[in-house]
């Protein structure tokens, strides 16, 4: 699973930003949000795990995002000089570099849209809204990976219609930014 903005700013990914904005209030800024698969690695027969080489399997490496702020980096990867096995950057001969990096300040813009999203979604249920209206991402839709298909009573064939979510991207999300 890796954080998406297009889900997040629909309301479908907001458990982890706000157990994040939860624990931000007592233990002060956080340094980073990441999701982690948990599972067994499947070994291939050979005694060993998948791994890219650097002795940690692909299952365990955390996905997310983090401060790009190579102090914050270095106390969560100090041994790594190259790409690290365990958060997704770079170190470089002039600091560290990767997609996940946030610069100052949209940790907490995240943070922040993602509650007023909350809050949006929590005013609509209390006015009473709750008509079925699963989202659709592309070709995805909720109702792929959904057991309650037999009471919700949604029937795409029968004039039901998807909430469409677009792709977002970085750009995009924090273009709003204040």
């Amino acid at each position: 699973l890796r954080l998406s903005y297009a889900e997040l700013d629909a309301g479908l990914q907001l458990q982890l930003p706000l157990y994040l904005k939860a624990a931000a209030q007592y233990f002060g800024e956080p340094a980073g949000m990441f999701y982690l698969h948990v599972c067994d690695p499947v070994e291939d027969g050979s005694g060993e795990s998948p791994e890219d080489g650097d002795g940690v399997p692909k299952e365990y490496r955390l996905r997310g995002l983090l401060l790009g702020d190579e102090a914050v980096v270095r106390a969560m990867d100090g041994i790594s000089t190259k790409r690290s096995p365990f958060v997704p950057v770079q170190f470089t001969a002039s600091g560290v570099s990767g997609s996940a990096l946030l610069p100052p300040g949209r940790m907490d813009y995240l943070l922040r849209r993602a509650h007023e999203v909350a809050q949006r979604s929590a005013q609509r249920i209390w006015e009473g809204e709750a008509a079925p209206l699963p989202s659709r991402i592309g070709t995805s839709t909720a109702c792929d990976y959904c057991d309650y298909a037999p009471i919700c009573r949604f029937e795409p064939r029968r004039g039901g219609v998807f909430r469409e979510i677009a792709k977002m991207d970085e750009a995009e999300f924090f273009k709003e930014e204040t």
